[in-house]
């Protein structure tokens, strides 16, 4: 038996969670093999994920992964573990859990038991392949099917969260000292997250600034869980309105793909307050994902000149 065909019987065999002694002696030799290629992951494997019981499947997928973080092309078994977890979710009953219904049959349990290992390998790989990801991100039915599974399975709470976050440039204007800063922010998903990121970043930089604080900003990097709260030092407001309205404002509940862009770059202005406190917590900031981990980095302040090209081009004019 060559060492494809021993890693599918072996995976074909699995029963239970814990990998038996002979499934990982096969998966050793499996991904060593694929070390030593130069093309990769072979189809054959590809092909036979499709086709396994649910553990064995799962085991398979997190063995893709494990290959596509030793340097194996990701974007072959990145197309097979999501057209995996596509077919695993139309599977699963389409309501939540009804604890007055009867428990689930032993295929959708079979699934739901699965399930996190499948996520994790799509995770791996949707952080490594950003076209795909921006594919399924847009997928509306493929996010409504997720967002009914997380009744079932953490699992696709953590691809659901990976495919909420996005990556990009930002220009910052501070309105009242007419000055900006130009940014880059990765795996940033809701608006109040990209607020933590920010204010971290800039500090005391710009007027109304002040020293971060680095337990919310750890974990605005997905470096551990805090139960202290932050709160927005200006108000966030798109750049389509030139003075400062509640009707302009970027509110919580927005992803920062809804901050509108302007020649593809995501534009914020910051006012001085005109709420009251704006306050929350880390669980603005999703789950926590090793293999896409949030950050946001300012590149440089504009020049003098720069900055008022954009304040003069949005008729941003001068306060007080």
């Amino acid at each position: 038996m060559d060492t494809i065909d021993e890693l599918l019987a072996r995976c074909a065999e699995q029963k239970q969670e814990t990998p038996t002694p002979a499934l990982r002696a096969a998966t050793g030799a499996f991904l060593a093999m694929v070390r030593d290629r130069s093309e990769g992951i072979p189809t054959p494997a590809l092909e036979a994920i499709s086709r396994l019981p649910p553990r064995g499947a799962a085991w398979l997928a997190i063995t893709f992964g494990s290959a596509i973080e030793s340097g194996a092309p990701p974007e072959p078994s990145g197309r097979a573990v999501t057209e995996l977890l596509r077919a695993w979710l139309d599977a699963l009953p389409v309501g939540p859990p009804d604890p007055e219904e009867a428990p689930l049959g032993d295929e959708h349990y079979a699934l739901v038991l699965a399930m996190p290992f499948l996520c994790q390998s799509v995770v791996a790989h949707l952080a490594r392949l950003p076209a795909l990801r921006r594919t399924l991100a847009s997928d509306r039915p493929l996010n409504d099917r997720l967002a009914r599974a997380e009744a079932y399975t953490h699992g696709a709470t953590w691809v659901r969260g990976l495919l909420y976050r996005t990556s990009g440039a930002l220009v910052v204007l501070h309105a009242t000292s007419r000055r900006a800063l130009a940014l880059t922010y990765e795996n940033v998903g809701a608006a109040f997250h990209l607020f933590t990121l920010l204010q971290g970043a800039l500090g005391t930089k710009l007027p109304g600034g002040r020293e971060p604080n680095r337990a919310l900003l750890a974990s605005a990097r997905g470096r551990g869980r805090t139960a202290e709260t932050d709160e927005a030092w200006w108000h966030y407001q798109d750049h389509r309105r030139s003075e400062p309205e509640l009707i302009g404002s970027i509110w919580a509940e927005s992803s920062v793909d809804e901050i509108p862009e302007l020649d593809d770059t995501r534009v914020l202005v910051l006012w001085p307050k005109i709420l009251g406190a704006r306050h929350w917590d880390a669980g603005f900031f999703g789950p926590t994902l090793e293999a896409a981990s949030p950050d946001l980095k300012l590149v440089r302040e504009l020049s003098p000149e720069e900055a008022e090209a954009w304040f003069s081009r949005l008729a941003i004019r001068s306060q007080g």
